[in-house]
């Protein structure tokens, strides 16, 4: 979409950063399997984080309400939020980890690094050759 003018670079960025963000998080989870607490918190924040897109298209598309960030951020957090209400309600204490990684994901949301990175001369290039690799 970036190649055809239909996308920013931001927001072509924007997904490369939640995609990486995301692998480190599914890499973090398989290296933490035999901790099942902690591997469930990991897995599930890898799913937020790259499935974004995904709850993007799915306001604008098949729920028309046109775009609300507010409304993108509420959904795509919400299974963080539930875990650490179920944390407080059955373990009987909020997490850490759980509550650590809702507040992460929801500063990663609003803060939106790849605004800061794609912004200049190099974040250009990155898209650029991303684009050559993936449409030569």
């Amino acid at each position: 979409k970036t190649a055809e003018g239909r996308k920013s670079i931001a927001e072509a960025g924007g997904n490369l950063v939640f995609i990486a963000t995301g692998v480190f998080f599914v890499i973090l989870g398989f290296l933490k399997r035999k901790n099942a607490f902690a591997h469930k918190r990991l897995m599930l924040t890898a799913m937020v984080l790259l499935t974004s897109a995904g709850v993007d298209r799915l306001i604008l598309g098949f729920w028309d309400f046109g775009y609300f960030p507010p409304l993108v951020t509420i959904l795509s957090l919400g299974p963080l939020l539930v875990l650490s209400i179920f944390d407080k309600l059955y373990l009987k204490k909020f997490r850490f980890l759980s509550l650590g990684l809702f507040v992460f994901v929801l500063a990663f949301r609003l803060l939106q690094p790849s605004k800061f990175i794609f912004t200049d001369k190099y974040g250009q290039n990155i898209i650029d050759d991303l684009s050559w690799l993936f449409l030569w």
